[in-house]
C-alpha cells in the first residue's frame, strides 16, 4: 500500500477500498457457485501485478493511517516552534507557515480517513484495500466489470 507523507504529486495508481457484497459471497441456489471464486481469482490477479496490491481487511490501512496521524502531529508541533514567514528547509519554496497549513490539512484528512474506515469495518464483513496502477488495462477492467456486476462495491478512492 502506498504511504502518502509530506507533499505529494502525480501518482500512478489509484487505491480503493471495497467491500464484498452478499451477492458475490452467497452461492447459486442451482450450481453452488459463489462469486467469490472470481473475486479470489481477480484479487489474486492483482496481488501478482506489478505495483498493484491488495490487503484483506483494512487493519493494515488503519495502522498506516495512524503512522500518517503521528507524522503530521509531530510536524505541526516543529512547524509551530518556527516563525511563520522562516524558510521550511524541507521543501525550498514553502515557509513555515504554509508547511503549517498543508500539514493541518494532511491532519484534518488523515482523520477523516480514519474515522470512515472504522465506519466500514463495523458496517462490512468484507473489506479489501485494493491499489490499481493506472498502465494495466487488463485488471482495471475485471475490477470494473466486478463492480457493474455488483460482486464488489467501492466504499472509498483515493
Amino acid at each position: 500500500m502506498k504511504v502518502r507523507t509530506g507533499f505529494v504529486s502525480n501518482s500512478s495508481s489509484t487505491s480503493y477500498i471495497v467491500a464484498v457484497t452478499s451477492k458475490a459471497i452467497e452461492p447459486c441456489s442451482r450450481c453452488g457457485r459463489s462469486d467469490m471464486v472470481e473475486i479470489k481469482k481477480l484479487f489474486s490477479y492483482i496481488d501478482r501485478a506489478d505495483e498493484s496490491s491488495v490487503v484483506s481487511g483494512v487493519q493494515e490501512d488503519l495502522a498506516t493511517q495512524q503512522q500518517e496521524l503521528k507524522f503530521y502531529q509531530e510536524e505541526i508541533a516543529e512547524a509551530q516552534r518556527h516563525d511563520p514567514t522562516e524558510k521550511y528547509p524541507k521543501d525550498w519554496y514553502f515557509s513555515y507557515g504554509a508547511a503549517l497549513d498543508s500539514y493541518r490539512t494532511g491532519l484534518a484528512e488523515t482523520q477523516a480517513e480514519i474515522v470512515k474506515l472504522q465506519a466500514f469495518a463495523v458496517q462490512h464483513d468484507q473489506l479489501y484495500t485494493i491499489e490499481l496502477t493506472y498502465h494495466d488495462e487488463l485488471l482495471n477492467k475485471l475490477f470494473q466489470d466486478a463492480i457493474k456486476n455488483g460482486q464488489l462495491i467501492v466504499l472509498s478512492r483515493y
